[in-house]
């Protein structure tokens, strides 16, 4: 994105900075406060607000040892069946300007936090649905046992069939790891895979959901990537680009981006992060003195919050194409309430050179 952001979005990056201080105070690092210096995280390469902190070069939080113990993001049992755990978030039902929902495997629960800001900002009820492994697909998951294909099915329909329960989720956030299938007659493994994602999201939209939002797959590090940085830190140097990952390797293609960007829908959208995990070249272990992932794919929660604030600016650009042309209401007033009024925000760190 060129030019600077509207004053609405420049104000929520700097505001829910706070947000991402939060977290990582609650998480058992060593560096608690270092979340709160300028530039921490994925603030240091937000594209809209280049931002440099050399005091953090050598910082990783948490390190990789304690990101073992790191607790997953806070969430309140909403439902519960043999199949299908439902947690949410965020205003009260009745008090919720919008209710969304965060679908998908492991690699859509790492996003909670980032998801948080959002509901946070402003005042909408999120809920949260989540199997590991497990997709939301029509297509037959190929999983390490028949018996968790067989569950993943099931929780795809319960999960289908919950919302079908609950017409007040508009908006829907997906996000999943690279799965294999079982290729359907006529059809390759990649094909199947985008088609299961597709018939997914198309029956959602045939209900109650009027949007849904792909999140893009995240880098993934080598198995050998955490034992780099440990090494880097032992020995001063800075870690992110000492243990880089080759963005060749760390990025394969994401078929959930292929779908939504095949089915030339204006109702299902992508969001994408890559410019703040990866240059053109390599993509880092860790980011403005946060350490990218608690194993080799898996999100650590400090820095999924400090992507809190580029995730509302992603949502508001998002949802700028939701406006009705004959209505004057911006796309939120319509669609959820407007943005809650801003509370403390830090104080920006150095313009990047």
């Amino acid at each position: 994105m060129t030019g600077t952001l509207t004053a609405r979005a420049r104000l929520a990056l700097l505001s829910l900075a706070l947000v991402a201080a939060a977290v990582g105070a609650s998480a058992p690092a060593a560096g608690a406060g270092i979340t709160e210096a300028p530039c921490f995280g994925a603030a240091s390469r937000d594209p809209a607000r280049p931002c440099q902190n050399p005091d953090l070069r050598r910082v990783v939080v948490p390190s990789p040892a304690e990101a073992r113990s790191v607790p997953p993001a806070d969430c309140r049992v909403a439902y519960r069946s043999r199949i299908l755990f439902v947690c949410g978030w965020g205003d009260e039902p009745a008090q919720a300007g919008r209710t969304v929902a965060l679908i998908g495997d492991s690699h859509a629960a790492h996003w909670r936090p980032a998801i948080e800001a959002v509901i946070r900002h402003r005042g909408w009820r999120a809920v949260s649905m989540s199997r590991a492994g497990c997709p939301l697909t029509e297509a037959y998951a190929k999983l390490p046992t028949v018996a968790r294909s067989n569950s993943c099915r099931r929780w795809n329909r319960a999960v289908r069939a919950w919302l079908g329960r609950h017409p007040e989720v508009s908006v829907v956030f997906v996000a999943q790891h690279r799965i294999k299938v079982v290729p359907r007659r006529g059809l390759g493994q990649n094909a199947t895979v985008t088609a299961g994602y597709r018939q997914a999201w198309e029956s959602l939209l045939a209900r109650n959901v009027k949007r849904v939002i792909v999140l893009r797959e995240t880098p993934r590090d080598t198995p050998g990537t955490l034992a780099c940085v440990a090494g880097a830190m032992a020995a001063g140097r800075p870690a992110g680009p000492a243990c880089a990952v080759p963005r060749r390797y760390a990025l394969p293609p994401d078929p959930a981006v292929a779908a939504a960007r095949g089915m030339r829908s204006a109702r299902v959208q992508v969001a994408d992060f890559t410019n703040v995990f990866c240059s053109a070249r390599l993509c880092l272990p860790v980011i403005g003195g946060a350490l990218v992932h608690r194993d080799t794919e898996h999100m650590n929660r400090q820095f999924v919050a400090s992507l809190g604030p580029l995730m509302v600016a992603k949502v508001d650009r998002l949802a700028a194409s939701w406006r009705d042309p004959s209505r004057k209401a911006d796309a939120f007033q319509q669609d959820g309430g407007a943005p809650k009024p801003l509370g403390i925000i830090h104080p920006p760190g150095r313009p990047a050179t």
